[in-house]
């Protein structure tokens, strides 16, 4: 009898294993597309110079870096203000100036934890302006997700275009 049932449990358990997996996958696939789907809504926003919807993107706290050079060379990491950047969006501007493609997206996501890293070339008045990449942090807050940082580089040497 215990040469039975050994094996039977061993095979409930594994069983049950791959069923919560399954369903954790499912799960993660989903949170992906929520995370992408809040990344696409602040470049769109940015295309419709629509600070309001922006701002309900970020979470109150929300983060702002640039990593640049200085004249030396040296690599340095400005701090910028989310509300600046909000406010930045939301002028009216007589054509559509501002416009960020992304050239790919990599979503991971841990709980109410994600990170997106987003490689763009912008565009300022339909003319190509620079490239970089942008680095999305986002929690979700038990509602929805929101971004508490961003960093990015932006550079206009060693760029695709």
């Amino acid at each position: 009898m215990k040469s039975v049932v050994f094996p039977l449990l061993f095979f409930g358990f594994f069983m049950f294993s791959l069923s919560a997996k399954a369903q954790d996958l499912s799960n993660y696939s989903q949170e992906k597309e929520a995370v992408q789907q809040v990344i696409e809504n602040v470049f769109e926003a940015m295309r419709k110079n629509n600070g309001a919807a922006l701002e309900v993107l970020f979470h109150p706290e929300m983060v702002m870096k640039t990593i640049g050079v200085n004249e030396q060379g040296e690599p340095v990491l400005k701090e910028g203000s989310a509300r600046g950047f909000i406010d930045y969006v939301g002028q009216e501007r007589p054509e559509n100036t501002l416009d960020e493609q992304l050239t790919s997206l990599n979503i991971l996501v841990d709980g109410p934890l994600a990170m997106a890293w987003t490689p763009y070339e912008f565009y300022a008045s339909g003319e190509y302006s620079h490239c970089g990449v942008n680095i999305f942090k986002l929690l979700f807050n038990g509602e929805r997700w929101q971004i508490f940082s961003i960093t990015d580089t932006r550079r206009k040497a060693n760029c695709p275009e």
